[in-house]
């Protein structure tokens, strides 16, 4: 099944492709387990990098979504915080 491709909304398909940051979101949002990520084509499986951005995306706080991506198995890298300009 690894040609499998997951709608960007599941429950209500639009026929757009999710991309992988949307992969990470609807893993936190428990809408697809984790280990379903190597069923996906491989433009849709999230890098840790990806899952990183879902974690800042998304409406929880980003050490809680990072530890339930980590609880679930996943390597998450957080993106760099942009340099602070001073006055």
């Amino acid at each position: 099944m690894s040609d499998f491709v997951l709608d960007s909304d599941p429950l209500i398909p639009t026929g757009v492709p999710a991309d992988p940051v949307q992969v990470g979101a609807l893993i936190l949002g428990d809408v697809l387990p984790a280990d379903a990520i190597t069923e996906l084509v491989a433009d849709q499986q999230p890098t840790p990098e990806d899952l990183g951005a879902a974690c800042v995306a998304s409406g929880l706080p980003t050490e809680d979504a990072v530890a339930k991506l980590t609880d679930a198995g996943l390597d998450v890298v957080l993106p760099e915080a942009p340099p602070v300009e001073a006055d």
